[in-house]
């Protein structure tokens, strides 16, 4: 059955430290933020939600470690300076607040119809950064079409996926395995051209045994800037998705 237009942003944020020029940054902050519509081929059905994150990756170790203890010093919220952000190109902006969590900062809202982004539209995304708003914008692709997912995805013959060729600057293909206190994926990078063969050494990296996999194509544009004194480097990729089930054969 054909779907419906799909479409995702996803922001990315990185802040580095101060080095000299011969060394290599490290990185202070990391986060990506999704603001995304998709269709389930299925069903057809609709709908659309921001979920972002920033995590300030020290933070996940401790500070020192003593015998059998571990010593957690005195912690930076992550993403205070971030503030709001503000998605804007399709009729009405989208303004979300960060929510604090263990260790960083979520963005999460729900999209109605009329706030996601159509094709050919300039969407930009902004940050309430303490120097100042922060913003990049990309355009919205055309979205998928066509998009025929195989009849079953195999660790012996793998498994093609076709759509109608375009130009976006990138395909991702993703298999999702949900599973008790973990979930396994894979993630896979193509261009543009409309197939794409799942690598057979790739699937037979998928563990235990499972019914069905969730297969999405992902159409993406993208887009960067840089802010100083910030350093903050924030990407942009404006995203057509369609996802669905299929049978999975170990």
């Amino acid at each position: 059955m054909s779907s419906s237009p799909c479409f995702a942003v996803l922001v990315g944020l990185v802040i580095t430290g101060c080095t000299s020029e011969s060394e290599t940054p490290e990185l202070r902050y990391t986060g990506t933020m999704h603001v995304t519509e998709v269709t389930h081929m299925a069903s057809g059905t609709v709908s659309g939600d921001i979920f972002g994150r920033i995590t300030i990756p020290s933070e996940l170790t401790p500070t020192a470690r003593a015998a059998n203890c571990d010593y957690f010093g005195t912690r930076q919220s992550a993403g205070v300076t971030f503030g709001t952000l503000t998605v804007s190109g399709m009729s009405s902006p989208v303004v979300v607040e960060p929510r604090g969590f263990i260790d960083g900062s979520l963005y999460l809202a729900t999209l109605s119809a009329s706030e996601r982004p159509t094709e050919g539209t300039t969407i930009e995304a902004t940050l309430d950064d303490w120097t100042g708003p922060v913003s990049v914008d990309a355009i919205a692709p055309s979205s998928l079409g066509s998009v025929v997912f195989p009849t079953s995805v195999s660790a012996t013959s793998g498994g093609e996926i076709t759509w109608e060729a375009g130009t976006g600057d990138e395909i991702q293909i993703s298999i999702g395995v949900p599973g008790p206190g973990r979930e396994q994926s894979l993630r896979c990078a193509t261009g543009d051209t409309g197939s794409f063969t799942i690598p057979v050494e790739a699937i037979a990296l998928i563990e235990g045994e499972h019914e069905t996999v969730q297969v999405s194509v992902t159409r993406r544009n993208v887009g960067q800037t840089a802010s100083q004194p910030a350093d903050l480097l924030l990407n942009l990729a404006v995203e057509s998705q369609v996802f669905g089930d299929v049978p999975f054969e170990p």
